[in-house]
């Protein structure tokens, strides 16, 4: 499977099936309390039904017993269709974003979460995989760690678990391969969500972990103002780090388009008890996980 390494906290891990990866847990599903023999006529009467549908005929003794009691009419018969779509959306949510119930003590939390999202985003798209892009933004006033966790997960399922319209993964695009020797992207995440994700990837045996980097991103004690970084690499790997003030400070003022002098010298006057050693080892890190543009990995 696709390897997954986390610097300094964790070695690398590997997925197993796709199905095992976090965000794709399967719910469980409560079994029937219909007695036997009310089971064994169940099943004989949606065979009856299959069989009607693929022969194209039925049986009279069919036709009176699933013969409605009462007639819709046009806007109650759209309203059961309504439902039903509605109420498969809710289902596929609450599959794919299983993890986000471990971010809050309610069980039924993420189930109201989901009701309210889709009441607020109807869907104007067939594909599942792009109805949950909106999740996110609508959980940052819920909960900033959910919204976090749900970012994580729709970009694991969309990078790695679903074909994009179109048709093509997009570690096989050339967008995702880049001219950059080490080409990555990134996603931000906040250290409480980057944990519960990183926590549920499934553990591979101990013969395939390797030592993590030593001299990259030493300082791994949490503090206010610290943020947690996935990194997307080429060949469907995925590398978690967590950085702490300074470091995710300095990483955001160079997206944002300051120069490598400018953020040298913010980070002097705020924090200068930071080392040399430390600087020259973060640069390091962001230069070989391809976050530091070429301009500036020159200064």
């Amino acid at each position: 499977g696709d390897s997954i390494h986390r610097s300094n906290v964790a070695p690398i891990k590997s997925y197993g099936e796709p199905s095992e990866w976090p965000g794709l847990s399967k719910r469980t599903v409560k079994q029937s309390a219909l007695e036997p023999s009310a089971m064994q006529e169940l099943m004989v009467l949606q065979n009856s039904i299959l069989h009607s549908l693929f022969s194209g005929s039925a049986s009279e003794e069919l036709c009176q017993t699933i013969q409605p009691s009462g007639q819709f009419n046009e806007l109650q018969s759209l309203d059961v269709y309504r439902q039903s779509v509605l109420a498969r959306l809710e289902e596929w949510l609450l599959d794919t974003f299983v993890l986000l119930e471990k971010l809050t003590a309610d069980a039924e939390n993420l189930q109201r979460w989901v009701r309210a999202f889709i009441e607020s985003h109807r869907p104007i798209h067939y594909n599942l995989s792009e109805y949950g892009s909106g999740l996110a933004g609508f959980l940052r006033s819920q909960d900033v760690d959910a919204a976090s966790l749900a970012r994580i997960v729709y970009a694991q399922m969309r990078l790695f678990h679903r074909q994009r319209p179109g048709g093509g993964f997009l570690s096989n695009d050339s967008e995702w391969n880049g001219s950059s020797p080490n080409p990555s992207r990134w996603l931000s995440a906040t250290p409480r969500a980057l944990e519960v994700w990183w926590n549920s990837v499934p553990r591979s045996s101990d013969s395939g972990r390797t030592a993590p980097d030593a001299n990259v991103l030493k300082n791994r004690k949490r503090e206010p103002g610290s943020a947690g970084l996935l990194l997307y690499l080429a060949g469907g790997r995925v590398r978690s780090v967590e950085l702490n003030r300074w470091q995710a400070a300095v990483h955001l003022r160079l997206r944002r388009g300051w120069s490598l002098e400018k953020a040298l010298e913010r980070l002097a006057s705020e924090a200068p008890h930071v080392d040399e050693n430390s600087v020259r080892d973060f640069f390091t890190f962001l230069q070989s996980a391809g976050l530091l543009p070429a301009n500036r990995a020159q200064a």
